[in-house]
């Protein structure tokens, strides 16, 4: 049975409540709800919630440090009571550069400060007495948590983990359920570099491979003009790959000249246009779907096996709200018969 999820980034409540439905029709897995300033992930996943029934619903992703992880523990045991345990908690630390001046906060030491978020989260689940918790770390000094929560359906929320470098990889595969990917990953990248770390943190917790969920987000556009498709996804990963604590991503794959194409066009010419054109055709193969309907299925049939479940993104440059409920519409109804097959 081919396993699937899609993201309804950057739509509408409405709309994401109305692609949520569409998608669990379809047979997708997996909705993934983006975590942005003006778009709050716990909000949208509660709607979701109330709005389908077997569909899986996850933070896609959830900034871990904008809240305290007695805060977000509580919102995610929420969201899975109302959806009788379907909630997967979508974690990443965020760039320096998104923590800082999206939200004003500093974070010196991401990866040892996200254990501790993890750790806290997974005893206040499992905690069933009315005796308070507590906790001291490194960067979290909490003498007495309060907590209790006798209606949620799990004691352990999965969480799925995004990560790029060696550290994250490895923390996913000790503490994690899955990884929640990344939209710039390939083949080559998760075989070569992200495999061989999750195992790594697996090992480290005595677990094996089959105890993990290895997700990859796949930036896809779908258009009956192809080339219009392909520059949509081009400027889509453009916009992250430009970002410099992702560039030991396209350093791996042998491409640092088109590292330096991509950041240059984007913060020093600063045109999304030059950004599209700096990512090459060979980028565009591994790591996006670009094409029409028909190009598009071929495209993930022959990438599907690249890991356990691809999670789709719709990606470009919208003009209206309208458009981007479309091409996400799109993607649902191109994809799906795949699902019935």
């Amino acid at each position: 049975m081919r396993r699937l999820g899609i993201s309804v980034v950057g739509n509408s409540l409405r709309d994401k409540i109305d692609l949520a439905k569409r998608a669990e029709a379809a047979g997708f897995e997996m909705v993934f709800t983006s975590d942005d300033p003006g778009q709050d992930t716990f909000v949208a996943l509660a709607a979701l919630a109330c709005n389908t029934s077997t569909v899986k619903i996850g933070s896609g992703i959830c900034r871990s440090f904008i809240r305290n992880p007695i805060v977000t523990a509580s919102a995610a045991a929420d969201v899975d009571e109302l959806s009788n345990g379907r909630m997967i908690l979508g974690l990443a630390t965020g760039t320096k550069r998104q923590n800082l001046f999206q939200y004003g906060i500093h974070v010196e030491k991401p990866a040892p400060q996200l254990r501790e978020v993890i750790q806290i989260m997974r005893a206040v689940w499992a905690h069933d007495s009315d005796e308070p918790l507590s906790f001291r770390g490194e960067f979290y000094n909490i003498p007495q948590i309060r907590y209790r929560d006798p209606w949620q359906p799990r004691d352990r929320v999965p969480i799925y983990l995004a990560a790029v470098n060696q550290r994250m990889a490895q923390l996913a595969g000790e503490l994690c359920e899955g990884m929640a990917g990344h939209p710039c990953y390939t083949r080559r990248f998760i075989e070569g570099f992200i495999e061989p770390n999750v195992k790594i943190g697996l090992s480290r917790a005595g677990r094996d491979r089959s105890s993990f969920d290895m997700g990859r987000w796949i930036c896809t556009v779908v258009d009956e003009d192809a080339e219009r498709a392909r520059f949509a996804c081009k400027m889509g990963l453009g916009n992250y790959l430009a970002t410099r604590s992702y560039g030991s991503l396209l350093d791996f794959h042998g491409w640092t000249a088109q590292k330096e194409a991509i950041q240059d066009a984007f913060f020093n010419k600063r045109d999304m246009n030059a950004v599209a054109n700096a990512v090459t055709d060979d980028i565009l193969a591994e790591m996006g779907i670009a094409g029409t309907p028909e190009e598009a299925r071929e495209q993930l049939l022959a990438q599907w096996d690249s890991c356990d479940i691809p999670i789709l993104i719709p990606t470009g440059r919208f003009s209206s709200a309208e458009d981007r409920y479309q091409r996400t519409r799109r993607l649902i109804d191109t994809f799906a018969p795949l699902l019935a097959q």
